[in-house]
């Protein structure tokens, strides 16, 4: 299974992608805290084009 580096790559960059705005949007639905979904959602997004991107891009090349 993780012998084809297409499909490992596809794992890694899968599993480090940031928090989905779904998350934000059930929060808002199911009435919960909203404002902790967004800094997530901020959050991970900010974290993953600053540090995570560029590592996988120079690692995954």
């Amino acid at each position: 299974m993780f012998q084809d580096p297409v499909l490992l790559n596809t794992f890694v960059i899968l599993a480090t992608t940031p928090t989905a705005i779904n998350a934000v949007l059930a929060s808002k639905l199911y009435q919960l805290r909203t404002d902790l979904a967004v800094c997530s959602f901020i959050l991970t997004t900010f974290l993953y084009l600053v540090v995570v991107f560029p590592l996988l891009f120079f690692l995954l090349k």
